[in-house]
């Protein structure tokens, strides 16, 4: 986040997996409402847990963000749409283009 908010120039590729997995499956904050994990087995609760944290849209209002995306691999074709955006992503870092972003 402070990257983006000085403006440098790289690119991110935030892969989600909506867990801290390394430290057991706790709840992270990027953890989608209702989904289980180790500190949440009753499935996340916005009343008590508050929403998650939408990456794509929160660096998208950081100025100077150049591309943002949100991209899913569930199936073949959101796959080909992960590969272009990607794509995309690294063209805009040639071309020195400010923070890029894809989730």
């Amino acid at each position: 986040m402070h990257a983006a908010i000085r403006g440098e120039k790289l690119s991110v590729i935030f892969v989600n997996n909506a867990i801290f997995g390394m430290t057991g499956g706790q709840m992270a904050p990027t953890t989608l409402l209702e989904q289980k994990t180790s500190t949440s087995p009753y499935g996340r609760k916005a009343e008590t847990s508050g929403y998650p944290v939408n990456m794509a849209e929160l660096i998208s209002n950081v100025p100077g963000c150049y591309y943002s995306e949100r991209v899913y691999v569930n199936n073949p074709k959101n796959i080909m749409n992960a590969k272009k955006a990607i794509k995309k992503c690294i063209q805009y870092q040639m071309e020195g283009k400010c923070f890029v972003k894809l989730q």
